[in-house]
């Protein structure tokens, strides 16, 4: 892969993919990134992104996993 570029994911978009998810494994997943990277972490852009998310049909439950999330 010498040369190549590689895309990934940013620590925000890793912590929105996984409160989308939000499965058991996935929440411990996002509490365990936001532990090793919280001061890091653009808390902003998560907040808008899971505020717009959490306006979609059968989505509704996000910014309530995001204020979980912030207090763990």
């Amino acid at each position: 892969m010498e040369g190549e570029s590689v895309p990934f994911a940013s620590v925000e978009d890793l912590i929105l993919l996984k409160l989308i998810a939000g499965r058991a494994v996935d929440l411990q997943d996002a509490e365990s990134v936001v532990r090793r990277k919280g001061s890091e972490i653009d808390w902003a852009y998560v907040t808008e992104w899971v505020n717009r998310f959490g306006q979609i049909e059968g989505h509704e439950s996000l910014p309530g996993r995001l204020r979980e999330l912030r207090r763990a």
